[in-house]
């Protein structure tokens, strides 16, 4: 503006009113942060702004109905984000607290975590990882197309997940997503401002909200969907860009008027987004010489139908002696007519598994023919679906023979093979193909390597037949004189045999080593090193000394395996953190377990499946509650996935994060109802049935709630540990009012048996205390107080040093100190 112009303007009571209106809306708090840092900038101290047990510092940002700070946590020592949320009423303040800690629950790679929801005043806070990186906005400066695509489908992921668990962003924005140094994207400012007291549909920045949040309508999860694809047209069209043709039919129906003619869901945005047909076919790793599957077997591609085309209908006749649905039909019926609880609530989920393999394996290899005849797939990647394909078909054909064959007493080792069989939308993936090696040069080799792909499925799934196939897979590696087949074959000789024997596990486990690594085949030397690691260290003898002498050669044989060395490097980072766990070093064993979970990002199939036991291991070992809830939880879900939710397994990770629980109450009701419905499914799985019933038991003793230990009672497995058992037993003879001297000596023994073994391993502090208490328990029902605080002081001595040791206040270790702290106060 001129000279004169700003002369005049102070006398415009016009302008005075428009800049008073102009004024920022910072409320009290954010006012007092804002005083801090000033104060302390001036005389070099000031008085921190704390929320909860956070100390605020400097202001992010403001949106979402709130402001955002970096923030110190005094306890963890680490920087974090804390966003305050101002409420206008106590409507407004519980629905902000509930939809906060439905984030809190949240746990998914592509949204920011959310480890603490509290409040304070008139505000809630939510207290998140602190991001250092680039908004969306920032990347769409510099990144090309294919990258901004990539970019945007992870932001799809993330909001996918949000509205899984009911949770809608409502402004979704290139500013609201961070990509950090990682690679990893996270959504970020979820749109808690309704839930400040706006409204719903007027939360939202104009430029990115859809047609009914505008008017005042609905805003649903198709309102992010609208957001997400205005954004991703902005970045694509930046500088002068051009949007390819498939990109911009997927924005456009992203962005339609009608939220009816949108996509269906975020889920299925994010898969349109995937399907880019340049990337799909080609990679950068189309070297090597055209290689053409012959017969032995493979029944798929060229040599299969005899022609120079494939016959790209040709799927289901290829499969028919497989799979169908009428024979998924006729397995599920032989399940049914098992008769047992387990078959009955499983089969269903059996029926699910089964279709989506079969029907994805149709799928992926209609979609790879097609894609060669069009020319948009080499012939040496379309050589590598086929043998992908092949080996899909065999593994799930071996599976549904191995679920149609199952008993009662081995159904659920039957279903963990539907949990390994290789899913074959894989084979539609050419990151995937490219990872692939090779396929065997002569039809003999072809038949050892399906001999090993046999074994190796029986092996992850710990049948009774594995080392039978893995025997023979290496016979036949033998027989072909190959040392590549033979190194394939030793180690899955190996690992058949960890179930079993590790000693024995440890020659052949040795022999893959030395010649992967003399032939090259790295991922199978580090990955038969991760294994040689874990069967020394917990052999019935354990070398823990020697457990991981040449780690830093396996690690530099592991980074020079490139993508086809994924699995390998998480397998070896997880048993390297088990390693380190049992020598105690447990700030070494959570670096390695957080590694194991980096590296497992990346596998996908069979592999994946067995990498998931890093995730319950890291939540063992973290300090931080709101992280080790979100791990627990992601333990628990990704089980269920695999294997359903009626499966043992599925039981042992519940039975992890259920323990975990602070609130003795919850805990304890929750187990019994697990404990009941794990009775009726699986009666004979009696170590698993204890371990349930021995921390209900403990626990009801503790809250006097004798009716659940009484129920106990009716259904005690004869199962091992029998130390524990006997403890259960004591905790069940007393509420049944049996006389506490009749008991005690033999409780004391256990607990003088237990304290011995201590100075073995650091777990067995937990074992100590467990018998100290019942111990004190025990000693307490029989009045002799001097004996029953004795005893609980000795256990408290154990569990406080089980959590030095490990440095983690874990929910179980937590109720257990409190009941000591109780039996030991005069």
């Amino acid at each position: 503006m001129g000279a004169d112009e700003a002369t005049d303007a102070p006398d415009d009571p016009a302008f005075e009113r428009r800049v008073a209106d102009a004024r920022p809306d910072a409320d009290e708090l954010a006012r007092r942060v804002l005083l801090s840092r000033v104060a302390s900038a001036l005389f070099g101290e000031a008085e921190p702004v704390v929320v909860g047990r956070y100390r605020l510092g400097a202001q992010l940002g403001r949106g979402g109905g709130g402001a955002v700070f970096v923030a110190e946590d005094p306890e963890l020592h680490r920087e974090v984000a804390v966003k305050l949320i101002r409420c206008a009423s106590d409507s407004n303040r519980q629905r902000a607290l509930a939809e906060g800690r439905a984030l809190a629950k949240l746990s998914h790679p592509n949204v920011v975590p959310v480890h603490d929801v509290g409040e304070t005043g008139q505000h809630v806070y939510l207290v998140m990882e602190l991001l250092r990186g680039q908004s969306l906005r920032e990347l769409a400066a510099e990144a090309s197309v294919r990258e901004l695509v990539a970019a945007y489908r992870q932001a799809a992921n993330g909001l996918a997940a949000a509205h899984a668990v009911g949770l809608v962003h409502r402004d979704f924005k290139p500013d609201n997503a961070m990509l950090g140094a990682d690679g990893r994207l996270r959504v970020v400012d979820f749109g808690l401002a309704s839930a400040a007291g706006e409204d719903a549909a007027a939360v939202g920045t104009p430029r990115y909200m859809a047609p009914e949040q505008r008017a005042g309508g609905s805003t649903d999860a198709a309102v992010d969907q609208y957001a997400l694809g205005v954004a991703l047209r902005e970045a694509v069209t930046a500088n002068g860009r051009r949007e390819p043709a498939w990109l911009a039919r997927v924005i456009e129906r992203a962005r339609a008027e009608r939220p009816a003619d949108r996509y269906p869901s975020m889920d299925a945005l994010a898969k349109a987004l995937g399907d880019d047909p340049r990337s799909r076919w080609r990679t950068r790793l189309l070297i090597g010489v055209p290689i053409v599957i012959a017969a032995a077997g493979f029944g798929i591609g060229r040599a299969a139908t005899g022609s120079a085309e494939p016959a790209c209908d040709g799927g289901s006749d290829t499969l028919a002696a497989t799979w169908t649905p009428a024979r998924v039909a006729e397995v599920v019926a032989r399940v049914e007519g098992i008769g047992t609880p387990f078959s009955a609530a499983t089969a269903s989920w059996i029926r699910g598994r089964l279709t989506v393999l079969g029907e994805t394996w149709l799928v992926a290899h209609h979609a790879g023919c097609s894609a060669h005849e069009r020319g948009e797939l080499s012939d040496e990647l379309y050589d590598r679906a086929t043998l992908c394909l092949a080996r899909a078909r065999i593994g799930l054909g071996q599976a549904m023979d191995l679920v149609g064959a199952a008993t009662s007493s081995d159904l659920d080792k039957a279903v963990s093979t539907l949990a390994v069989v290789a899913v074959a939308d894989r084979c539609a993936d050419p990151l995937q193909l490219a990872s692939l090696a090779n396929p065997e040069p002569t039809p003999a080799m072809r038949i050892v390597d399906q001999q090993i792909e046999t074994a190796r499925m029986h092996a992850r799934a710990s049948t009774p037949s594995a080392v039978r196939y893995a025997l023979a897979a290496l016979a036949g590696a033998r027989t072909s004189g190959d040392p590549r087949l033979i190194s394939r074959a030793s180690l899955v000789l190996g690992h058949a045999l960890m179930a079993i024997d590790r000693a024995a596990a440890l020659a052949p486990l040795h022999d893959a080593m030395v010649l992967g690594i003399e032939h090259g085949l790295d991922e199978v030397a580090v990955e038969a090193f991760a294994r040689h690691a874990w069967a020394l260290a917990r052999k019935r003898d354990p070398d823990l000394a020697r457990a991981l002498d040449g780690l830093d050669l396996a690690e530099a044989v592991g980074k020079r395996a490139g993508d086809r060395g994924a699995f390998a490097r998480a397998l070896l980072a997880n048993n390297t953190g088990s390693v380190a766990q049992f020598r105690g070093d447990y700030p070494a064993a959570r670096e390695a377990f957080r590694r194991a979970l980096s590296e497992a990002a990346t596998v996908a199939g069979p592999g994946a499946v067995e990498l998931q036991t890093a995730v319950s291991n890291l939540a063992l070992l973290t300090s931080d509650r709101s992280e080790r809830t979100q791990l627990f939880a992601r333990a628990v879900a990704q089980v269920v996935a695999a294997v359903g939710p009626d499966h043992p397994q599925s039981f042992e990770k519940q039975l992890l994060a259920i323990s975990d629980g602070t609130d003795p109450q919850a805990v304890l009701d929750d187990l019994a109802r697990l404990d009941k419905r794990l009775g009726t499914l699986h009666p004979s799985l009696g170590q698993l049935r204890v371990l349930y019933k021995f921390e209900i038991a403990w626990q009801a003793s503790a809250l006097g709630r004798r009716e659940l230990i009484v129920e106990l009672a009716r259904d005690v497995p004869a199962a091992e540990p029998a130390w524990l058992r006997e403890l259960l037993h004591a905790y069940i003879d007393l509420a049944r009012g049996a006389t506490p001297s009749e008991i005690l000596a033999r409780l004391t023994m256990i607990a003088e048996e237990r304290t011995a073994l201590v100075p073995k391993s650091w777990f067995q502090h937990q074992f100590a205390a467990d018998a100290e208490l019942s111990v004190a328990f025990t000693a307490h029902r029989s009045g002799d107080g001097p004996r029953a605080r004795a005893a609980a002081t000795r256990a408290l001595r154990h569990l406080e040093a089980f959590q030095a040791v490990t440095g983690v206040p874990s929910g179980s270790i937590e109720r257990r100190l409190a009941w000591a702290r109780e039996l030991a106060a005069p």
